[in-house]
């Protein structure tokens, strides 16, 4: 979650639309208006078209803010939608793009068209550096309580959607970054590391990611990796069953999109209902218990020690 590399990566943007958000009221939602943009790569006869609007409170305009936090690249002709995180360098999660990466998702499952995700990035080096450490230095402690809730809330979402899902990582992901990959149902990898370090900054990370690495690759491993701060190659990756495959350089997205051919062969409801049944408990967890890990997340970023801590690493990055 606090791995933070220096990297940067330039995409070009094409044809582009603004999904804004008004839910002012809905407790999930913590930016009063969160712009959600989605470049959509489209091809003649596609359109962005079935999202109903109204139900959720939203417009669609041609204008395009100056920071573009996510891509979706809906060109293919197959129902995969391709989500990049845009925020160079490092993909670093801030409140404001966690929130737009949630919205991202709500507006694609709205979409009968959309059958499956694959998240990336758009920066060939690293997936993301995860959770924002400007954001936990001397912070506002309202907003800190929203940023743990926008993050436990996306990640829930990720992991609870009816779409299929696939993560395609080139380059690193450490922390959060590690984190949202857990979330989906397939991994790939193709360079840098991956794994849950946060213990490296003093920080232990809750129960429920915790719970998502032992999900994945066994309770005795997933213990281990955790309280080593363990990050590992792709191949080591494959071994502990992290990830499903390794891609060559450059193909993860490619690579993630055949991963998920098996279930784009079946119905969609009826995999869905399947999904649904293996993932609702432990979804529902996540968000009963959001006031407690919020009040423990707050508790422990806001103490002296804690903010000595964040202030010397980001410090050490030049960030500070």
């Amino acid at each position: 979650m606090f791995f933070v590399g220096r990297f940067v990566a330039f995409r070009r943007l094409s044809q582009q639309m603004v999904f804004a958000s008004n839910n002012a009221g809905d407790p999930n939602m913590h930016c009063h208006r969160s712009l959600v943009t989605l470049t959509l790569r489209c091809h003649r006869n596609r359109k962005w078209n079935s999202i109903p609007t109204q139900q959720h409170g939203r417009y669609f305009s041609s204008s395009c803010p100056p920071n573009s936090h996510v891509i979706a690249d809906a060109s293919r002709d197959d129902g995969i939608v391709v989500v990049s995180l845009n925020r160079p360098p490092a993909n670093t999660l801030t409140l404001e793009c966690m929130s737009t990466l949630r919205d991202t998702i709500i507006a694609l499952e709205a979409d009968e068209s959309v059958r499956a995700l694959v998240l990336t990035a758009s920066n060939p080096t690293i997936f993301s550096a995860g959770l924002a450490l400007e954001e936990l230095l001397n912070p506002e402690v309202d907003r800190l309580g929203h940023f743990w809730d926008s993050f436990q809330g996306l990640s829930a979402a990720l992991f609870a959607t009816p779409l299929a899902t696939a993560c395609a990582m080139e380059g690193h992901a450490p922390g959060g970054g590690c984190v949202l990959a857990l979330t989906c149902e397939n991994r790939v990898m193709s360079t840098g590391r991956i794994g849950l370090n946060e213990l490296a900054l003093g920080l232990p990370p809750p129960w429920w990611i915790c719970d998502l690495l032992s999900r994945v690759v066994g309770e005795r491993v997933g213990e281990e990796m955790v309280q080593e701060a363990r990050l590992v190659t792709p191949s080591e990756a494959l071994e502990l069953g992290l990830i499903d495959v390794v891609a060559p350089a450059g193909r993860a997205v490619e690579t993630a999109v055949q991963c998920l051919q098996p279930k784009l062969r079946l119905q969609d409801h009826a995999r869905a209902v399947v999904k649904k049944q293996r993932r609702e408990v432990f979804a529902r967890q996540m968000r009963d218990r959001l006031a407690e890990d919020r009040s423990w997340f707050v508790n422990t970023i806001t103490s002296e020690h804690m903010q000595r801590t964040v202030a010397t690493y980001l410090e050490s990055l030049g960030k500070r």
